[in-house]
């Protein structure tokens, strides 16, 4: 990735997002500084994190740090004190050299602290791409996809091909209520 130090973590954060929790582009949006860090005090150590989404009613990307309905993802903890350090570091650096309102969310601008835009994410996604040397950039429904065949392919190693199609229905509940 190119650009500042703040910009190289923050494109790390935004790769991040995507791929540890198979959101969707209004979901990484909106998710906060503080939806992340209760959610990692309130994890066990060495568990999994539940980082909490608005649920799918909540259909408009919200310009206020706070939300109703929620679902959870699990996220690897090692993943969420990562996360956890570029809140405390370059996410506060840069709300503090804005001089700004922080208003609270966790992927912002690097250059006015704010809440990112709806096409950030894709111009992210295609400078990090560039930067990979990958013939066709990546995009948020690439990961998305990324992460469900991911969460499909670990049922299925722990379960093995015996499943009965009650624990198949379960399954497609469980899925669903991931993934919004």
């Amino acid at each position: 990735s190119i650009g500042s130090e703040e910009t190289q973590d923050r494109n790390e954060m935004v790769l991040s997002v995507f791929v540890h929790t198979g959101a969707n582009l209004e979901e990484a949006l909106n998710l906060t500084a503080t939806e992340v860090l209760n959610a990692l005090k309130a994890a066990d150590h060495g568990q999994m994190v539940m980082i909490p989404f608005p649920s799918p009613q909540t259909s408009k990307i919200r310009h206020r740090a706070s939300t109703t309905g929620k679902r959870s993802v699990p996220v690897p903890q090692s993943t969420v004190i990562r996360w956890a350090r570029y809140i405390h570091t370059t996410r506060s650096s840069c709300i503090k050299g804005m001089h700004g309102d922080d208003h609270g969310f966790l992927l912002i601008s690097t250059k006015t602290g704010r809440q990112l835009t709806a096409g950030s994410p894709a111009a992210i996604l295609r400078e990090l791409s560039l930067a990979a040397g990958l013939q066709k950039p990546i995009n948020t429904r690439m990961l998305r996809s990324r992460f469900l065949l991911n969460a499909c392919a670990e049922i299925k190693r722990n379960h093995g091909s015996g499943v009965t199609m009650a624990q198949s229905h379960a399954f497609a509940e469980a899925l669903q209520w991931m993934t919004g």
